[in-house]
Order: C-alpha cells, then structure tokens, then sequence
C-alpha cells in the first residue's frame, strides 16, 4: 500500500474552519485593542513629557538670554534666566484634547502668564482625552471615583531639587495645592477603556490600568 501524502477534504476543511474561527474573533476585537493601544501610547508619550520637562528644570535650560538684566519678576535674574519647567493638563472642558510643556521665568508656578512661556503644545489623538484630575490619592478620605472639580493641572519641577510642584484649579477660580501626589485619568472615547498617570512630589511618576 502507498503512503498516503497531502490532506484529506475532512481535513482541509476542519484547518479552514479553525483559521475561520480565529480570524472573525481578531476581527471582532480589533477596535478594542487598537483603542488600547493608542490609549497607552498616548498616556506614555505624556508621560515623555513629564520626564522632559524635569530634565529641562534639572539641566538648568535657559528660557531666553535677551531678558535684561533688571528683570524683577524673580527674585533673582538667575531664576527667570533658568526657571522651572512644567506640564500643563485640562481635564472635561474643550480643551482636554491637548497639553503642554511651559516654563515659569515669572517664577509664580502658573501658566501662560509670560509671553513666550510655552514650550511646546501636544494633541492627543484618535479620540484620547484627559477625563478628570484627583489630587492626594493617599488620603484615605480622597474618593477618586467621584467626578473631579478640578478642571486644570499645572506640574512644576523646581529647582535645584527638582522640587515637584501640583497645583489644581476650578472653574470657580479656587486653586489647590496637592500634598503628595496628583492622579491624571485618560479616557478613550472610542471604546471607554481608561488608564492614568500618578505623579508624585517625589518625582516618581506611575502608569496605572484602571
């Protein structure tokens, strides 16, 4: 008797099948898993951000050499010379879609407050946005699964240190300084998968599921 070579008609078509079934089940997760992957490739590149801006305040960059030298906005010409460096982040308003890298030569830990302080602006992109900004996540008595009433977060790294400075703001003009840590939410509007960014005064900065 021959041996027999190739494959029978059964099974061709249980190989079919099984590629078949494998095939509609990638398909069908697809939207899902590449929500989930731009989620967190959007949430690194912020984190990126966070880590450039401490190394700007680290490397004692220098914001702009025409400053004249009687410049009084600092208490020393040195600190507007070579300020802090920070990331700027909103949170459920129109411009949640974005952030940006500022530096501080005013010396007062608030954004565009000086003209030329922006660094360098971001977009997020294919439907990533900032959904809510929790401070002190510590504190047993802090309950971030409410809706947060903070609308902007302004992450200052202050020399020489760098000293981390968190500073939260309401749309009522209340501002909030942080004691510990700040807890950034990033949400997918395509498919509603979320993750966050915890940043702490320390410097450390975590990538969390949620």
């Amino acid at each position: 008797m021959k041996p027999r070579n190739g494959f029978t008609l059964v099974e061709l078509i249980v190989v079919i099948g099984i590629v078949a079934l494998i095939a509609s089940i990638t398909l069908a997760n697809f939207p899902k898993l590449r929500s989930s992957i731009t989620l967190d490739q959007e949430v690194r590149k912020v984190s990126v951000a966070l880590r450039r801006a401490q190394q700007f305040a680290m490397g004692v960059r220098r914001f702009d050499d025409t400053l004249p030298p009687d410049f009084a906005a600092c208490s020393e010409f040195f600190k507007a010379q070579f300020p802090a460096y920070g990331v700027v982040l909103f949170a459920g308003s129109s411009l949640n879609d974005s952030y940006a890298i500022y530096a501080d030569p005013d010396c007062n830990n608030e954004s565009a407050t000086y003209s030329g302080d922006l660094i360098q602006e971001f977009e997020f992109e294919h439907g990533v946005r900032v959904e809510k900004i929790c401070l002190d996540i510590d504190n047993p008595e802090v309950d971030c699964s409410d809706d947060s009433e903070y609308t902007k977060l302004d992450i200052w790294y202050i020399r020489p240190g760098p000293r981390v400075s968190l500073t939260a703001y309401q749309d009522t003009g209340t501002v909030k300084n942080a004691s510990n840590s700040a807890k950034i939410t990033f949400k997918s509007t395509d498919s509603g998968l979320k993750k966050s960014i915890i940043v702490r005064t320390t410097g450390q900065i975590t990538i969390k599921n949620e």
